[in-house]
């Protein structure tokens, strides 16, 4: 397994596709995240999963086989470096290391087409309005997986894109789409996995910005309070006394009540 600190890519017909911490299943399918559109490519061909130590590709039993640097794949996963060369169907890729850039769609280019990196790539660097699009395409990912029951496979597409929120909410630099976004999908989380981390993430991410919450922030919030267990209470409690402290405001005081409530009951639990 490669242990470059770099970020991993991936060259695909088009160009780079950037592969941050998460699952990359690859086929003909819709719903992978790499599309490749060729009659030797299975509708689920095979699947690259990224973590702190390096990459690994597994063969999802496609009818033509995975081949890394010309040797096919037997059963289970397989260790990937920098520099490998992969074939799937008749798409030649190849694993690298650094920042990923596509180039804008054009007239007559290769029918492999990734799904999740013109948004991801093509904007300018630190956009927010990319930044956020980036994160509603993953969001849409994680909540088909979530959706066939593997609410881990979301886990593992959301966390890295959840984390870099967090911390630019830490920096206060995070746009409203951003944040509600984030603590939507980590609310999602919480709820499917289940997970009382991602509630205190969801409750970590408002109390960084010191803002009232939103009326969906606080739908989502009360819905995963009512099925999760385990939620720290002092970060609840610290929110809500950061709540109390800003100016009156007949929002403030709905919120309060609201905060308040949920601070209840999961004090209660405890």
């Amino acid at each position: 397994m490669t242990s470059e600190r770099r970020p991993l890519r991936l060259k695909v017909p088009n160009g780079w596709l950037p592969l941050p911490v998460g699952a990359f299943e690859i086929g003909r399918s819709a719903h992978c995240q790499v599309i490749l559109d060729g009659a030797k490519v299975s509708r689920l061909h095979a699947r690259i999963v990224v973590d702190v130590s390096g990459a690994t590709i597994e063969d999802l039993g496609s009818s033509n086989g995975v081949f890394v640097n010309g040797r096919r794949l037997v059963r289970g996963r397989h260790p990937l470096q920098v520099g490998d060369r992969l074939l799937v169907g008749e798409f030649e890729l190849e694993l690298s290391a650094g920042e990923a850039t596509l180039p804008a769609a054009q007239d007559g280019r290769p029918s492999g087409r990734p799904t999740l990196v013109d948004s991801l790539s093509t904007a300018p660097p630190g956009a927010a309005t990319s930044k956020a699009h980036a994160l509603e395409l993953l969001g849409s990912v994680a909540e088909r997986a979530i959706g066939t029951g593997d609410a881990s496979r979301a886990e593992l597409i959301l966390k890295a894109r959840l984390d870099e929120v967090l911390t630019s909410a830490s920096k206060g630099i995070c746009d409203l789409q951003s944040r509600e976004l984030a603590i939507r999908l980590s609310t999602m989380l919480a709820r499917a996995l289940p997970s009382p981390a991602w509630l205190d993430f969801a409750v970590d991410l408002l109390l960084s910005l010191r803002d009232l919450p939103s009326e969906a922030e606080l739908s989502w919030l009360e819905a995963a309070t009512r099925e999760v267990t385990g939620a720290d209470a002092r970060k609840l409690q610290d929110y809500t006394s950061v709540i109390r402290g800003l100016p009156s405001s007949l929002e403030k005081m709905r919120a309060l009540g609201r905060l308040e409530a949920l601070l209840g009951v999961v004090c209660g639990r405890q």
